[in-house]
């Protein structure tokens, strides 16, 4: 996937999820992919829950667009 390939090169990359297996495939550890950063919807961002082998209820449609810029901006800033 394209995120995999980002991590892979160190190249500025922004994942938009809605938390499906989150804690096996993202977020990236900073220490493998420093300028990958991943993107939840906020009731995921909020949770300490991890969707690690089972679908994630939330809609990806529900990740706010100011996170998505936000997140833009500080994979860019640090590349």
């Amino acid at each position: 996937s394209g995120a995999h390939m980002g991590a892979t090169f160190n190249t500025p990359t922004v994942i938009i999820s809605n938390g499906q297996h989150r804690g096996r495939f993202t977020p990236y550890p900073k220490t493998a992919a420093p300028l990958t950063c991943t993107v939840y919807p906020e009731a995921v961002e909020n949770s300490d829950h991890n969707y690690y082998y089972e679908s994630s209820p939330h809609d990806i449609a529900d990740v706010h667009p100011d996170a998505v810029k936000k997140a833009i901006l500080s994979v860019y800033n640090q590349g």
